[in-house]
């Protein structure tokens, strides 16, 4: 009996340490896990962000591949990496979307292009303005390329001068830009000749189609200059399709002008609009 309690008053008297020691122990192991748990999320945060970096790097080292001048490229891969790429998707983030897209269309990629990835037309696209393709004469109308004809060209250099005689050089381009971007609209045919010389039924769409001042002019250097930098792509219309000098209109036209469309600015006599 006396045995039993010098057993526990020892039992009692180590007691104390042996729970210090418990608690201890626990403590450090749960430092240890959460020191763990901070240095699996320390290294995973690394990680991600050597995966941003390599990534970002990678993005720029393309970007900058495909800002190359397509001449210094082997033919046809600038700008099929860049189609590739955009009909594939592979394309991780709206900011790379976009700068893609901006690097694709410095280099007049069309729509149906990215779509077709033909070597031959991603070579078009990519030569500059007034070469020549089977005939044709490769032009922009803004950033969009187009393959036009000698007799295009004539005909939109005699529409311009019957439309915009008494206009300056921009006054010039703009009637340019105004057939080029009919012609690149649905909404209208696909060729110069096509759109000067279009018919609705009851009269032209060129006033000077219908009166013959398109016959009779003789086309000046102004106007040969606004069509030479129009077809070159510069592009101030602000993708007017429609234009009318209203102090020479009839009002019947004009009250349809206002009604119908919407207003996008005037320069010279010549009031430009576009659909509402």
């Amino acid at each position: 009996m006396k045995d039993g309690k010098i057993f526990l008053r020892k039992v009692r008297a180590v007691a104390p340490v042996i729970l210090v020691f418990i608690m201890v122990t626990g403590i450090a192991a749960g430092y240890g896990r959460q020191d763990s748990a901070r240095q699996a999320l320390a290294a995973k945060s690394t990680e991600k962000e050597n995966r941003t970096e390599a990534k970002k790097s990678m993005v720029e080292f393309q970007l900058a591949y495909l800002n190359q001048p397509f001449g210094e490229q082997s033919s046809g891969s600038l700008l099929k990496a860049a189609a590739c790429r955009i009909v594939s998707k592979n394309l991780t983030t709206e900011t790379e979307q976009s700068e893609v897209y901006d690097v694709v269309s410095t280099h007049a990629l069309a729509k149906d292009v990215m779509e077709t990835l033909e070597q031959e037309t991603l070579e078009l696209m990519a030569s500059p303005a007034g070469s020549v393709w089977g005939g044709k004469i490769k032009v922009y109308a803004g950033k969009t390329p187009l393959l036009i004809t000698e007799d295009d060209k004539e005909v939109l250099l005699r529409i311009v001068e019957a439309e915009a005689t008494s206009e300056d050089v921009k006054g010039r381009m703009l009637v340019a830009n105004v057939v080029l971007n009919r012609v690149v609209s649905e909404r209208f045919p696909d060729s110069i000749t096509e759109v000067v010389f279009q018919n609705n039924g009851s009269t032209y769409q060129f006033s000077p189609i219908k009166d013959g001042r398109y016959w009779t002019v003789k086309v000046s250097e102004k106007t040969v200059e606004a069509v030479e930098r129009v077809l070159a792509g510069e592009d101030e219309s602000r993708g007017a399709l429609y234009f009318a000098a209203r102090s020479m209109a009839e009002e019947k036209a004009m009250r349809w002008f206002d009604t119908s469309l919407k207003y996008l600015f005037r320069h010279g006599v010549h009031e430009f609009f576009t659909d509402k």
